[in-house]
This record gives structure tokens, C-alpha cells and sequence, in this order.
């Protein structure tokens, strides 16, 4: 039997402006040194996966500084009751 996740977090982030902080930060590795037509597919996935199940998905606008990404995480785990006394 198998069993799906209760929550993903899909960070979508634009491939420019992942690509743009992989630069800024190490060398990429294997899989992040694929063409933005591989991340743009992979994307793709993830919104077709979300759109099927979207009580399973909360999407992260990770383009934003990290403390409003870090904020939209609480949000969606909150949002589901999982943390006692925090507020979205």
C-alpha cells in the first residue's frame, strides 16, 4: 500500500533566479547544472501534481527573501493545524 504524503512544499522558484543564486553561492552539481528546459519540465510536474491534489500541496513563492519564504512555510503548515500557537 502506498501512501502519499499529507503535505508537499513545492518551492517554485524561477530557473533565472535559482540559477542566479547557485552562481552567487558553489559550483552546481550534476543535477543542478541541467538546462533550464529540464527545470522548466519539472515545474510543469509539480503544477500537474498540485492541480490534482491540491489539499496535498502548498506552493512557496520561492523567488522572495528567505524570511517571507520561511513565513509562507509557517503559513502552510499552520494553516493545517500542525503548530500549536503559531499564526500564519
Amino acid at each position: 500500500l502506498m501512501r502519499n504524503p499529507d503535505l508537499t512544499l513545492w518551492f517554485d522558484v524561477p530557473p533565472e533566479v535559482a540559477a542566479g543564486r547557485l552562481a552567487a553561492a558553489r559550483a552546481p552539481d550534476r543535477f543542478e547544472a541541467e538546462g533550464v528546459e529540464f527545470f522548466a519540465r519539472v515545474a510543469r510536474g509539480y503544477a500537474d501534481r498540485a492541480a490534482g491534489a491540491p489539499q496535498r500541496f502548498a506552493r512557496i513563492d520561492g523567488a522572495h527573501p528567505r524570511e517571507q519564504v520561511a513565513a509562507q512555510m509557517l503559513a502552510a503548515v499552520a494553516a493545517r493545524g500542525w503548530l500549536q500557537g503559531a499564526t500564519p
